[in-house]
């Protein structure tokens, strides 16, 4: 879909299945590039998709990553779509992520598959908890 260069990180958009889109964050993310993760979040809702944030190439978050990813995980909820966390290897992001409990807001994954599956599982019970 697109490739964002952000200040030290790097931000890719793919497709993971017509219904869902995974934004890629790789290197540092901090406040420098953080409005970045929402505006991306946004443009994704907006378009009627799901998300899925993959942190595996993620080195480095801080706590303005860790408040745009409540935005996201909030946007979701209001636009009625499901946004789901992956994560690789990096042990101090998800450190990080577990710390400041955005793992409560966000559901999270460790492979895209699981990902995939995840937000399949999710949307499921919104659709039926909306009728």
């Amino acid at each position: 879909m697109s490739s964002i260069q952000a200040e030290r990180g790097v931000m890719h958009v793919v497709r993971a299945t017509d219904e869902i889109a995974v934004l890629c964050l790789e290197g540092e993310f901090d406040m420098a590039n953080a409005s970045r993760i929402v505006d991306e979040g946004e443009c994704i809702f907006g378009d009627g998709k799901h998300l899925i944030v993959d942190l595996s190439g993620a080195t480095f978050i801080d706590s303005s990553v860790v408040g745009a990813l409540f935005q996201v995980a909030m946007r979701a909820t209001d636009r009625q779509r499901v946004a789901v966390m992956q994560f690789g290897t990096v042990a101090i992001v998800e450190r990080v992520i577990e710390l400041m409990q955005v793992d409560q807001v966000l559901a999270r994954a460790k492979t895209r598959s699981e990902a995939i599956h995840t937000v399949e599982q999710l949307e499921r019970r919104s659709s039926r908890g909306a009728r």
